[in-house]
């Protein structure tokens, strides 16, 4: 994976590298400590079925009654649930694992400290433990007018340095 960062007239590339096990195993670990349940109940027409991209610890429901409408006799059910809600950096580390620049730059640029306590496994621990298990190493640099000048040559419009990162680092994905 390649990483951009426009700093002042140069285009720097950066070769992102990760051990891919070592962050499956951080993931797990961060699934068992930062998830939550989140509880909630409903009604609803027919036999409930589960959404297939939810995790659910339980998912239980009961006929509560019968409505005749222009359907015919529709039973009703109580669905009663708990799912489990994956912390946000879980997401971003299935998408770094894809190759989603993006991604990796959320996470490197959220600010993490140094957790004051070995044994906290909050999310801050987490995204400070997964921030060191990238290694970048400057592969490339380029200078922005050289850059431009080719997109111009090729029928493309000249970009400044902002909008420079930004497609820079889209072209990985």
């Amino acid at each position: 994976m390649y990483y951009y960062i426009v700093d002042g007239n140069e285009i720097l590339k950066y070769e992102v590298s990760f051990d891919l096990e070592k962050v499956k195993e951080l993931q797990k670990k961060l699934f068992r400590d930062c998830s939550i349940e989140r509880a909630g109940s409903y009604l609803c027409y027919g036999i409930p079925r589960r959404n297939p991209l939810t995790i659910y610890n339980k998912f239980e429901y009961k006929q509560v009654g019968v409505q005749d409408d222009f359907y015919g006799d529709r039973d009703i059910y109580q669905v009663d649930y708990v799912e489990i809600v994956k912390p946000k950096l879980y997401n971003l580390i299935d998408e770094i694992i894809a190759g989603n620049v993006e991604a990796l730059k959320d996470v490197v640029m959220y600010v993490a400290k140094k957790p004051d306590d070995e044994n906290t496994r909050d999310i801050n621990y987490y995204y400070y433990t997964l921030q060191r298990m990238f290694k970048m190493r400057l592969v490339e640099t380029l200078d922005v007018s050289i850059y431009n000048k080719v997109r111009e040559f090729l029928g493309g419009e000249i970009l400044k340095n902002n909008d420079l990162k930004l497609v820079l680092n889209k072209k990985n994905n």
